[in-house]
């Protein structure tokens, strides 16, 4: 089995962060990515598929200004590169709100 890609939102990363976003917002998407890389990890592509549209409905909901969105939004796209460096990419409407623009 692959080793999993590191999660994006895992200490130290995270502690610049924690001044400008509030705890929970980082808490909440270090939970989606361990769900994500879970997922992929364990080549189950129905969770990862479920847990990539909370992570669409996470970025959309959660953040006002697009400005504010864009950390995260970039720190799960690593995570999804290197999630389909390790693990193979997956072929379907995945990851809509990470190249589609309209999507937010």
């Amino acid at each position: 089995m692959a080793s999993a890609p590191q999660n994006p939102f895992m200490l130290p990363e995270r502690d610049n962060n924690e001044a400008f976003f509030s705890g929970p917002l980082v808490n909440q998407a270090y939970h989606l990515a361990e769900k994500y890389i879970e997922a992929r990890q364990n080549f189950w592509p129905e969770c990862a598929e479920r847990t990539d549209s909370d992570i669409g409905a996470f970025l959309s909901e959660e953040f006002a200004l697009r400005d504010d969105k864009s950390e995260f939004h970039s720190r799960f796209l690593t995570l999804y590169i290197n999630c389909n460096a390790a693990f193979g990419s997956l072929n379907h409407s995945h990851c809509l709100w990470a190249f589609k623009e309209d999507f937010f």
